[in-house]
Parts: structure tokens; sequence; C-alpha cells
């Protein structure tokens, strides 16, 4: 589709293309782990996190945090479990949705020899 708009150096009126515009915008959009397969290679799944200039960090990035919990690359599949990079980077953010039923070290104490409750029905 072409339109007549002004050049706003001369005031001249000319013909633009909006659509090859807008295509040419729409081109450049970032790729979001929503876009992404179940398990995918860690340069597409960077990109979608750390964006297109960045990408290349994120396998130095998911090597070091893989004994924080980081999934695996899966040998069977490829790739890492992106539901499950998700879930870790939330966790990693304070995003969780699970939250502990005690706090650490409130658990309770262990007696030795002592068996368990036995349930009545």
């Amino acid at each position: 589709m072409w339109t007549r708009i002004a050049s706003p150096d001369n005031g001249s009126y000319g013909l633009a293309d909006v659509k090859g515009e807008v295509r040419r915008l729409m081109s450049r959009s970032s790729l979001t782990l929503a876009d992404l397969h179940l398990f995918e290679t860690d340069e597409r799944i960077g990109e979608a996190v750390l964006g297109p200039e960045r990408k290349g960090e994120f396998l130095k990035l998911a090597t070091l945090l893989e004994r924080n919990g980081m999934p695996k690359i899966d040998p069977l599949w490829g790739g890492r479990y992106v539901p499950a990079v998700k879930a870790f980077l939330d966790a990693d953010n304070g995003l969780s949705t699970l939250a502990p039923t005690k706090p650490d070290g409130v658990e309770g104490t262990w007696t030795p020899g002592r068996s368990a409750r036995k349930v009545r029905a």
C-alpha cells in the first residue's frame, strides 16, 4: 500500500510504501520464550532470554548455572527443556509460585529408634 506523505526536509509530497515499512519493522521483532519449541538449542534460548546481540553468552551462563539447577541439555532431544529453563529463571529471580511449607531449619527433630505413627483407617 502506497500513501502520500510530506517530506520533513522541504515540505514536498512523495509516496511511501507503508506495508513495506511495517514488514521491515516486524522482521526485527525479538524471539521470545513463547516462540520456542519444548526443547531448544542454547543459541535460540539465548536469543529469547538475552536478545540477538547477547545470545552467545547464554551457553557460558547456562553451563555455570547448571550446578544451581539450570536444566541440562537432554542428549535424546538435543536441547534444554524450555519450560524448565523458564521455571529456573523465574525461581532464580524470586518469581517462583512455590513456597516452602516450613522455613529452613524448622522441620522438626528426628529421634532415632522411634517408629512412624500409624494412620488409623
